[in-house]
């Protein structure tokens, strides 16, 4: 954003999250750009694939699993779980690896957004599956990031309102500039988030 401000000091940016799938808000609001891991659905169109990142465990600094090169599917087996609710897209990913390990999720908590399952894993025992994004809601010295086999990469789209034809070369701008840090903060491994982060900031 600060990027794109120093090229159009003039534009206004407004940011909302919310939860995918919230097709209500998105027919009732004026945008110019979604980015989502899943189609939002509602008054989109002209979706684009923006990028890819991976999924990743997270848990609490000291947790036993905590010092692993990376944590497999089948480690998880009897482990407390943090779960993303139910319409999360990471969800079905992840109850589908189970699945078909022939394990079954041993969840103990449910959290509403990816967000709110990292700051429960790195103040409990339980291990969370989130985007790697999301870690970034955590001091790093609190919570420990490690890859997750197999592993589950989540698609961004970029989705416009229905009927533009063409797009605005300043919306254009801002998508590209977002692809080029999402592409610049996979280029680290887990684990180095904060500093995924910085180098993507600073590009």
């Amino acid at each position: 954003m600060a990027a794109f401000r120093r090229r159009w000091p003039s534009v206004r940016i407004s940011v909302k999250m919310q939860h995918a799938g919230s097709e209500t808000d998105i027919d009732n609001q004026d945008f110019d750009l979604c980015v989502s891991a899943i189609n939002p659905g509602g008054k989109v169109t002209n979706a684009e694939r923006g990028t890819s990142l991976s999924a990743v465990a997270v848990m609490r600094r000291g947790h036993p699993l905590s010092e692993r090169a990376r944590i497999h599917v089948a480690d998880l087996d009897g482990v407390p779980l943090i779960r993303l609710l139910e319409g999360h897209a990471l969800r079905a990913r992840l109850d589908m690896c189970f699945f078909e390990a022939g394990l079954s999720m041993a969840f103990q908590h449910e959290a509403s957004s990816a967000l709110i399952a990292c700051r429960l894993a790195a103040t409990s025992d339980d291990i969370a599956i989130v985007d790697r994004l999301s870690p970034l809601v955590c001091p790093p010295q609190d919570l420990a990031v490690l890859p997750f086999e197999p592993e589950v990469r989540m698609p961004y789209g970029f989705f416009y309102p229905y009927g533009i034809v063409s797009q605005d070369p300043m919306i254009e701008e801002f998508a590209n500039e977002i692809r080029k840090r999402i592409l610049i903060f996979d280029s680290f491994p887990p684990g180095q988030e904060h500093l995924a982060a910085q180098a993507a900031a600073d590009a």
